[in-house]
């Protein structure tokens, strides 16, 4: 099943997935980067111009925007150190 993602370009895309492998690269390389280092929100990564989840099967795509954007806040919370704001 697809699910639209209008989360960057307003345009529907299917959901992708990707296998911890290659989030493990991607984040290696620069390309894609955790939500925090802290553990508890490492589940959380920022890729392509949007946010993914990972699970025991690897990485979704968070294709809703209104998540993405709540996960966008809470990322700028975390780097800035103003949780609360």
């Amino acid at each position: 099943m697809t699910t639209p993602n209008t989360a960057t370009t307003g345009q529907p895309q299917a959901q992708r997935h990707l296998s911890h492998d290659q989030m493990r690269h991607l984040i290696a390389a620069g390309q894609a980067a955790p939500m925090s280092a802290d553990e508890r929100h490492r589940m959380y990564v920022r890729y392509d111009g949007t946010w993914w989840i990972a699970d025991r099967d690897g990485y979704t795509q968070i294709t809703n925007p209104a998540h993405n954007i709540k996960l966008d806040t809470w990322h700028r919370r975390l780097t800035d150190g103003a949780l609360w704001s």
